[in-house]
C-alpha cells in the first residue's frame, strides 16, 4: 500500500471510533494532526495532541496506533464498532 496524504489518514483516523465522536484536526503541512473521542455526554475519552504527519501517511503504522487507541478508549469501558482498516482501491 502507498503512502497517504495527511487529509486521508486524518479521515481514517475520524472514522475509526464509531459510535463515538471523533474530533482530528490537521496541523499543517508536515507537522501531523491531534484528534480527542468524545463520549455520548461530550466528555473526553481519548486526547492525542501530537500525532506525527509520518504516523498519519503510513498505513501500517497508522493502522498499529488507531487498533492502541481504540484498546484505550475500550479499556475505558466503552464499546466501539468493528473497525478495519480501509484497503486501496
Amino acid at each position: 500500500m502507498s503512502q497517504l496524504s495527511t487529509a486521508e489518514g486524518i479521515a481514517i483516523l475520524g472514522g475509526a471510533f464509531q459510535p463515538l465522536f471523533c474530533a482530528v484536526d490537521d496541523l499543517g503541512p508536515g507537522k501531523g494532526g491531534r484528534f480527542t473521542v468524545f463520549a455520548p455526554d461530550r466528555s473526553r475519552i481519548l486526547s492525542v495532541p501530537d500525532v506525527p504527519a509520518y504516523v498519519l501517511q503510513t498505513p501500517i503504522i497508522l493502522e498499529a496506533f488507531v487498533e492502541q487507541a481504540r484498546a484505550k478508549v475500550r479499556a475505558k469501558g466503552y464499546v466501539l464498532a468493528v473497525w478495519s482498516f480501509p484497503k486501496s482501491p
